[in-house]
């Protein structure tokens, strides 16, 4: 295993992160949900860390989940964030689509992240 996150020929390594944004009527729903989703948590026998503004948990997989207002633009965002798995890309362009800039249905060399 080298330090770029790849083992044998076609295996990767990655931490994977998803993110979600999310829209509230008001400051107060935002509050509201936040509250819930701690209660929740709490009661599913989880430890709540207290973030700013926010707050995170980690699941049985390792799976980081944080509610909190995004770093760039203060919008409410859920973010999931995987601990490191290794994968072997065989699935092409249907799962690479975010990296589709120009919107042609397909992953170009030049779009590519790696």
């Amino acid at each position: 295993m080298d330090d770029f996150g790849f083992d044998e020929t076609g295996v990767a390594r990655d931490e994977p992160t998803y993110t979600w944004d999310l829209d509230f009527a008001s400051d107060a729903d935002y509050r509201e949900a936040v509250a819930s989703l701690r209660s929740a948590w709490r009661e599913d026998g989880r430890t709540v860390e207290e973030i700013e503004n926010g707050i995170a948990t980690t699941v049985d997989d390792g799976i980081r989940v944080t509610l909190h207002p995004g770093y760039h633009d203060g919008e409410p965002v859920l973010r999931t964030q995987g601990s490191c798995m290794r994968y072997r890309d065989e699935y092409g362009d249907e799962y690479d689509y975010m990296f589709d800039d120009n919107g042609d249905g397909t992953v170009d060399e030049y779009e590519r992240p790696y």
